[in-house]
């Protein structure tokens, strides 16, 4: 039931939002590469491009309501820009669904499928949040709202959060601001590269901890949660942070 409601979300996003949570997503998921992440075209498609080491990838994505599909054009454009050699791997991912040919010749061409409901579950797992498709008084990804426009319980979980990484990793931190969201990174002596990452953006905070070499997301507040829903983040977020150090 998650599933559908966040597909419903994703596929009401005005295209400039949309665009916006998919370089958020982006941004998240492949942490360490480098993300370009192009404007929508009018047909609903937004090309991400990364790279790291040598190794280039293309992930499209359409944004499309429930009424289109992803067709086997759009799958056989891929296969031809791969040929190109401009890319060394190809990923199709739709907010809707993927007709049953254009599913076999991606099969067949080795290009990863991702539709709505896969797709809304990798953004949520990469600790993107997904605004609820009834969202009233939605902010647009052009500014980054200051914190005491959001709810009150809200603010003091994310006070809580900002607190914790601040005491874990006091002596250098790095601020980066930009029209959709505000990036504190936190380095640590004890820990390679980038220790943790808290993000602000319209709607929501994320807070990141580096484990296992990878950085992973641990709390997850929006402005459209409240009371229990809320719970728990500086438990988690401490327990992490012990973890990672």
């Amino acid at each position: 039931m998650k599933d559908s409601h966040d597909v419903e979300a994703l596929q009401r996003l005005p295209p400039e939002r949309f665009a916006d949570l998919v370089r958020e997503f982006a941004l998240a998921r492949w942490d360490g590469w480098s993300v370009e992440v192009a404007p929508p075209t009018p047909a609903g498609g937004i090309d991400v491009r990364l790279g790291r080491g040598g190794e280039r990838r293309l992930v499209h994505v359409r944004h499309y309501p429930p009424s289109s599909r992803v067709d086997s054009t759009v799958v056989r454009d891929l296969v031809a820009l791969r040929s190109e050699g401009d890319v060394d791997r190809v990923s199709l991912a739709t907010t809707s669904t993927v007709a049953p040919d254009a599913e076999r010749t991606a099969t067949a061409a080795g290009i990863d499928l991702l539709d709505g409901p896969a797709l809304a579950r990798t953004i949520v797992e990469a600790g993107v949040e997904i605004p609820p498709s009834d969202a009233e008084g939605f902010v647009s990804g052009a500014t980054v709202p200051a914190l005491d426009e959001w709810p009150d319980d809200v603010v003091e979980r994310v006070a809580a959060a900002v607190a914790e990484l601040d005491e874990a990793a006091p002596d250098d931190r790095r601020v980066t601001r930009t029209s959709t969201y505000t990036d504190v990174d936190y380095y640590h002596p004890a820990v390679p590269g980038l220790f943790a990452k808290a993000r602000i953006t319209s709607h929501s905070f994320l807070a990141y901890v580096r484990i296992d070499g990878r950085l992973r997301p641990i709390v997850r507040l929006s402005v459209y949660q409240s009371g229990g829903a809320l719970h728990g983040a500086e438990e988690e977020l401490s327990t992490a942070i012990r973890r990672a150090l």
